[in-house]
């Protein structure tokens, strides 16, 4: 078993990829509010379509930019909740693993491709491949933690 360090260093520790990945996720809100207000300006968006978020009967398509931002919003609350539950399980841990601190930020470099790639060129292979690894990472962060609570269970 690893040894335990102090909470404030394991916070240290992990708590920057959490950060760094929060910090993407109000990069795209702040660019989705900008794309929707000019859509609205130049009136590409019927306001009752914000009551529901559906798009009226007989409405012409919405931006795409805008619509790309809005789904790419969604995404950045799905799977990243298994990040976000993770990291304050590693910080309880206590333990410093380097492995996992790694994977960490290789998930959240891949979550940047993913969001850079739909906001951007929309490339599905491209989008699907960042997506991906992105999961297999984020998997094999979660079997160093498993493995880290095995160990320190004396499992």
């Amino acid at each position: 078993m690893q040894d335990r360090v102090a909470p404030a260093e394991a916070l240290a520790y992990y708590a920057p990829p959490a950060v760094a990945l929060a910090a993407l996720t109000f990069v795209v809100i702040t660019l989705l509010g900008v794309l929707r207000l000019t859509a609205i300006k130049r009136r590409e968006y019927p306001l009752r379509y914000f009551k529901l978020l559906q798009r009226p009967e007989g409405a012409a398509e919405f931006p795409a930019h805008a619509e790309a931002a809005a789904r790419n919003l969604i995404n950045l609350f799905e799977v990243p909740s298994l990040f976000y539950a993770l990291v304050p399980l590693l910080i309880l841990s206590g333990t410093l693993d380097a492995l996992a601190l790694g994977l960490l930020w290789v998930y959240v470099a891949l979550r940047v491709a993913h969001s850079a790639v739909h906001l951007t060129v929309n490339h599905l292979t491209l989008r699907f491949g960042a997506h991906l690894l992105s999961n297999l990472v984020l998997l094999g962060a979660w079997v160093c933690f498993v493995r880290t609570l095995r160990a320190s269970i004396g499992g």
